[in-house]
């Protein structure tokens, strides 16, 4: 396997990207950490080692909702650095991200079942999404 194959995400892009901010929360949950920190951190989760051009414009969209903060500390053996950490909002939003992400997890898992019926669309849906595919086909 090629060094550049461990960096790459589990997942489809598209995915990753998605999810990526509930992600960077996940990583801060623990405790602080500076950007390296946290693409290692991603990583180690599957999402792959976010490259600085796309974690960094992350890291500030969530400071800017007030989901983290950042401080600069001082290292002993070498530069100082900028280190992140989640606030009590970025903590209630993780809360209500990961319950979202649990539903629609569990809304794939269950569709398409037939059981009892409880997870087919009603007769309702079903009418009203074929009389919407009818027009927009006669338009």
């Amino acid at each position: 396997m090629s060094d550049s194959a461990l960096h790459e995400p589990k997942w489809p892009a598209l995915w990753v990207r998605a999810a990526m901010r509930t992600a960077i929360l996940a990583c801060l949950e623990a405790g602080p950490l500076h950007g390296y920190a946290i693409a290692l951190a991603l990583e180690g989760i599957g999402f792959g080692r976010p490259k600085g051009g796309s974690l960094y414009p992350i890291l500030e969209e969530l400071k800017m909702a007030g989901s983290v903060v950042d401080e600069w500390e001082q290292s002993d053996g070498g530069p100082g650095r900028r280190v992140y950490r989640l606030t009590a909002d970025g903590r209630k939003r993780l809360k209500c991200e990961r319950g979202q992400w649990r539903e629609l997890a569990d809304s794939l898992a269950s569709a398409g079942m037939t059981g009892n019926g409880a997870n087919q669309p009603s007769n309702a849906v079903i009418q009203a999404a074929s009389t919407s595919s009818a027009s927009t086909a006669a338009d």
